[in-house]
């Protein structure tokens, strides 16, 4: 099968077609899709079982510093929810995802990415939002880029 790329958004976003990522892909299809996540910076495989040991196939891994979310026998991914242990929502879980954030920024080497593989999806609300930093940049005033530039951030 041929390999889509899909554009879906107008700053980012597309869907990959033609990939059975729970299969092994072959160099020139992971180039392929390397260049699309470059390029559009969220890609979306839709349909695709991911079980945790098929997350590897992406590239290594780096468990989070958080212990807390980890999944009980793969260390390296995390497992999001606001569903306490009777399945209710927890309100407490339900307002810290409302946070802008970058997934695991604090790093020396950060994270190239951060794979989602939802498991349920709500019938309102449960957004994920994703910030497109470079195009952000790109379209920054000459002058502030002169301010920021060579500045370092610090997280607390």
């Amino acid at each position: 099968m041929t390999v889509e790329i899909n554009q879906l958004g107008k700053v980012m976003l597309a869907e990959i077609k033609g990939v059975d990522i729970t299969r092994p892909i072959d160099p020139e299809t992971w180039d392929l899709i390397n260049y699309a996540f470059l390029d559009h910076k969220v890609l979306v495989f839709r349909d695709q079982p991911l079980t945790p040991s098929l997350f590897a196939q992406f590239g290594a891994l780096q468990p989070h510093i958080t212990e807390k979310y980890r999944h009980p026998n793969f260390e390296e991914l995390m497992v999001m929810t606001n569903l306490d242990q009777n399945g209710e929502i927890n309100p407490a879980e339900e307002a810290r995802g409302n946070a802008w954030h970058t997934d695991m920024c604090y790093f020396e080497s950060p994270a190239k990415a951060t794979l989602l593989h939802t498991q349920q999806i709500p019938d309102v609300d449960g957004d994920t939002e994703f910030a497109n930093m470079t195009l952000a940049f790109a379209k920054m005033p000459s002058r502030l880029k002169l301010q920021i530039e060579g500045q370092l951030a610090t997280f607390r």
